[in-house]
């Protein structure tokens, strides 16, 4: 091989392994504007647990909010009239509350007009702090700026009944199990569902918070919680949603 030739392939050689760098740096940027990353053989979902603002912010034991006074700008009341009591007296994060909205009407349509009754949305931590300073016990209230509700995404609710009878949202009841086929389309999850060595937390059938919807998803095929991904599943900085997407 003469020198020409030597030095066209040399440069052919170099132009292959650069242009692999780079093709492989935008496909990895390009992951940080998209919802999902496959991985074969299993599919892999990757999501936003680090952002403060996100609606995938995880939140449990030694994971606390990094702003303690958080609080989003695009709160708006729940606008349903398919709730037992006020929904426009709760406030959620927009995207939340729109589609628990929804979902509210779906179950009075379903349910022959039996309508889903409110128990909370937000709590700040003062409040949260007070319940466990009556005797709320750590497995059952969460530590202050690590509960769900000071995301302004969970909401508590039961079932009051068409007569005027309130109904505990109870694994034993048949409102349950119906909604447990379709809290996904609406992209709400049990995040306290396998107790404390796994949750976190006590089991609580009645606790719903809002994520992503291919997310929600993925965990009720998986029977997986949110602390069980959020625990097993490590995942790349570099794949980390940009939150300002959500």
């Amino acid at each position: 091989m003469n020198l020409k030739k030597y030095c066209s392939f040399r440069f052919f050689v170099l132009f292959l392994i650069f242009g692999g760098l780079f093709g492989w740096w935008g496909f990895v940027s390009m992951q940080n504007q998209v919802i999902e990353f496959y991985e074969e053989p299993n599919q892999i979902l990757f999501y936003d647990s680090k952002s403060d603002d996100s609606i995938q912010k995880y939140l449990g034991n030694w994971n606390y909010l990094f702003n303690p006074n958080y609080v989003p700008q695009d709160l708006i009341l729940i606008d349903s009239d398919f709730t037992a009591n006020s929904s426009r007296k709760f406030l959620m994060r927009k995207e939340a509350a729109q589609h628990f909205a929804n979902m509210a009407w779906f179950f009075w349509n379903d349910h022959k007009w039996d309508r889903l009754f409110i128990t909370s949305t937000y709590r700040s931590a003062k409040f949260q702090e007070s319940l466990l300073k009556k005797g709320c016990s750590r497995n059952r209230c969460a530590e202050v700026w690590a509960s769900e509700h000071q995301l302004w995404l969970a909401i508590d609710l039961g079932v009051m009944t068409k007569n005027w009878k309130y109904v505990p949202l109870t694994k034993n009841s048949h409102y349950y199990k119906r909604l447990v086929e379709k809290w996904v389309d609406w992209w709400f999850h049990n995040t306290y569902q396998k107790w404390i060595d796994i949750d976190g937390q006590m089991e609580e059938p009645w606790h719903r918070r809002f994520l992503w919807v291919d997310l929600a998803k993925n965990l009720r095929d998986n029977q997986q919680t949110f602390s069980e991904r959020y625990a097993f599943q490590q995942i790349p900085d570099y794949l980390i949603l940009d939150s300002n997407l959500l």
